[in-house]
């Protein structure tokens, strides 16, 4: 069966009317010749934006996941470097240096829970930024960004349940991330 003009040149370039049209390559082709799918496809045309990058939402969730991210790495550098410091023990409530050495193991251990939720974060908003709408690093970008947020803000939540003490601190562990998730759930 002889093969088509079109197919045999494989793919090229065609204006007609103004609008560049692109004609189906070589590959895919089966040795009949026919071709499967829509003869043409037609490019996004130069200078316009994919349908989230000029949303506002979608930047908006991005930098409260960046934000949530740095002070979950903020935690973990007071976590698991700097527990035994007066300063940090003071704040996470420890009474002395004798009660923060004792609990070093634990804080260093929970210090890196916070980290990997923060490497999560950032993760998730990178690749999302960098796959096209529909494209798998978009969606696990957002699947991974949404996890990693959903999981800070229920650390709050678990936190606040735990004292009435805690609730300031879970204030600060959980506004932000909360509402990078509901952001990124829209975006």
């Amino acid at each position: 069966m002889r093969q088509s003009a079109r197919t045999q040149r494989g793919a090229r370039m065609r204006r007609s009317a103004g609008v560049r049209r692109v004609e189906p390559c070589r590959q895919g082709i089966p040795p009949g010749g026919v071709a499967i799918g829509p003869p043409t496809a037609w490019p996004a045309r130069a200078g316009t934006t994919r349908r989230y990058r000029s949303s506002m939402i979608a930047i908006l969730g991005s930098v409260c996941a960046a934000l949530g991210a740095l002070l979950h790495v903020y935690i973990f550098v007071m976590e698991s470097v700097q527990w035994t410091t007066p300063r940090v023990w003071k704040v996470f409530g420890i009474s002395d240096q004798d009660t923060a050495e004792r609990t070093r193991g634990m804080a260093y251990n929970q210090g890196f829970y916070n980290l990997f939720l923060a490497i999560g974060a950032a993760l998730g908003v990178i690749l999302f930024w960098v796959g096209g709408p529909g494209s798998v690093p978009e969606v696990a970008g957002r699947t991974l960004a949404l996890f990693a947020l959903g999981s800070m803000a229920a650390a709050a939540l678990v936190l606040l349940t735990s004292g009435r003490r805690y609730a300031r601190p879970a204030i600060i562990q959980g506004t932000v991330p909360l509402i990078g998730f509901v952001l990124f759930v829209f975006a």
